[in-house]
């Protein structure tokens, strides 16, 4: 179960297209990961949402792209 707060946070967190640069398939097949998440995300309510697993999905999305 998720809070409000929470939720927009995970969507602020989701929003990762400016970090990705490259054009490889994995990276197509990794957005389009992240747009579903978004989209689940929206249309969800947050008391259906768990926070700490979601929170892991697009942390293991984004840290293939965050510069370290």
């Amino acid at each position: 179960m998720a809070t409000i707060m929470e939720k927009d946070v995970l969507l602020e967190y989701a929003s990762f297209g400016y970090l990705t640069d490259d054009e490889t398939e994995e990276g197509e097949q990794d957005l389009i990961k992240m747009h579903e998440i978004k989209e689940w995300l929206y249309s969800t309510d947050e008391e259906d949402i768990d926070f700490e697993n979601t929170k892991e999905q697009i942390k293991n999305l984004r840290q293939k792209y965050e510069k370290q």
